[in-house]
Formats: C-alpha cells, sequence, structure tokens
C-alpha cells in the first residue's frame, strides 16, 4: 500500500468518525415520543363502553388518513374512560437538533373508525406533558388547519 493510499485511508476514516460524532452523541436514554393521552369518550352524552382507543404515530408533514396502524391500543371502562401511557423508547444515542413526533388518536365503534385527536410536538416530549381530552362521536368533526378532531382538550 502506497503511502498516499494510506494518508487517504486515515484522512477518510478520521473525516467519518468527525461527521458521526458531530451528529450524535452517546448518551443512553429514554425518549417519549408522543404522551400519555387520557380520556372519556362519549356517544350524545352517553359513555361508551368496551370501545377500542388506539393511538398511532403519524407522519408530521403527511398526515395518515384515517386510523393508522398502532402502536398502542387500549379498551374504554364502563364509563367511557381511556388511558393511553406515553410512548417511550430507549435508545443509546442522542441526535443532535429537534425532533419532530406527531400522533393521532381513534376509536373503533361498531366497525367504524373515528379520528379523535391529532397531537404534535417539535423537540423532547416530557412526562409533564399529558393530554386530556373530552371526547363525542355523536358531534360535528371540527376543522382545526390540517386536522379534523372529534375531541376538546382539556
Amino acid at each position: 500500500m502506497s503511502e498516499i493510499h494510506s494518508q487517504t485511508m486515515k484522512t477518510t476514516i478520521l473525516l467519518a468518525i468527525t461527521i458521526l460524532i458531530s451528529a450524535c452523541a452517546f448518551k443512553p436514554h429514554t425518549e417519549i415520543w408522543a404522551p400519555e393521552i387520557k380520556g372519556v369518550l362519549k356517544d350524545n352524552g352517553k359513555p361508551l363502553s368496551g370501545v377500542t382507543v388506539k393511538a398511532a404515530r403519524t407522519d408530521w408533514l403527511k398526515p395518515a388518513e384515517g386510523c393508522p396502524d398502532s402502536y398502542r391500543e387500549v379498551v374504554t371502562d364502563i364509563e367511557g374512560n381511556f388511558l393511553l401511557p406515553a410512548d417511550e423508547h430507549f435508545s443509546l444515542f442522542t441526535v443532535m437538533g429537534d425532533s419532530v413526533f406527531s400522533w393521532k388518536v381513534c376509536a373503533i365503534v361498531n366497525e367504524s373508525s373515528f379520528m379523535l385527536w391529532q397531537g404534535e410536538s417539535v423537540g423532547i416530549v416530557t412526562e409533564n406533558d399529558k393530554a386530556t381530552l373530552q371526547c363525542d362521536i355523536s358531534k360535528e368533526q371540527v376543522n382545526t388547519g390540517k386536522k379534523a378532531v372529534l375531541c376538546t382538550e382539556m
């Protein structure tokens, strides 16, 4: 191997390592990709029990239509209450810059899908970030920019 080739390899490796460590840092931690979401689901003011409520991560640039694949599903209790725990993930590295997370909450009632609420966060989602929702599937969906919702955030 020639001296020039050896020097080029060393430079390339050093450059690759520099780029790698400038973009992320070794720091084992847990990231929250979606907050805890709790709420009550009703139909014409009457609690809906036994209904599946789903939370799904979505692409904030182009939100999915309907109810995308979920990361968490729960069933409402007799009073229509539901609790979707925070979506937490362990990571060995921290990526520099702000992450963007978005999520959608849907309900499946009698095989019909209802988009209840959508949220998003730029930067860190913390354990203090929680959403409390009041949802009624009999109400007309409210359009708020790029999302149509059946819930109000408390």
